[in-house]
């Protein structure tokens, strides 16, 4: 096992090492130090403990391609990078249960995803319970319009991909989800008027 002061001088080891006993023992120190941390990050955002251990094993894979890239020095810069990895493999997941559920249908399951989805996003409480609360009620006058959110803002689907699911022009895609922006921000104004 390899002893270091920070991640960021595990990374460091782990990108200098001559070889690969040195190699490994460096990324073992490195699971050993980051598990912990991130575990706390991605299983809340998670519906069971096997999905959050699959997650974490893509991060690791995932921080490890990665490190010639990292240009940090210190142990904070180093546990950012985990967690933007991380972050980036629980939007990935997102994506692909959503795509299922925009194939298979369900509303209900749909406004989860969209739950899910919104605890990857940094915690920003007052603009999130705006959010929800638009959501919410677009869910009870719009239901289509989360949909149309969900393809487009969180699968990032173009207006042309759009269109070829449901079966419209990509220009009436486009105009679909402006219209239900407009409607979103309209709700959200009048929630803040109205002093909540």
């Amino acid at each position: 096992m390899v002893f270091m002061d920070s991640l960021d001088d595990l990374f460091q080891a782990y990108r200098t090492a001559q070889s690969l006993e040195a190699k490994r023992a460096a990324a073992d120190a490195i699971v050993f130090e980051a598990h912990p941390e991130l575990w706390i990050f991605v299983r809340p955002r998670l519906d069971s403990h096997h999905d959050a251990e699959d997650l974490l094993q893509e991060t690791f894979m995932g921080i490890f391609k990665s490190l010639p890239l990292y240009r940090g020095h210190t142990r904070s810069e180093a546990f950012g990078f985990c967690y933007r990895i991380a972050r980036n493999r629980l939007v990935d997941y997102y994506r692909r249960k959503a795509r299922s559920l925009v194939e298979f249908g369900g509303d209900d399951a749909f406004m989860e995803f969209i739950e899910a989805w919104l605890a990857t996003e940094p915690s920003d409480a007052p603009r999130i319970q705006d959010l929800r609360d638009a959501l919410d009620i677009l869910a009870a006058s719009k239901p289509d319009c989360l949909r149309y959110f969900g393809m487009r803002f969180a699968l990032d689907m173009g207006y042309k991909e759009i269109g070829n699911e449901l079966g419209i022009a990509d220009d009436a895609a486009r105009q679909r989800v402006e219209r239900c922006l407009a409607l979103a921000k309209t709700i959200i104004l009048k929630g803040k008027s109205y002093g909540r």
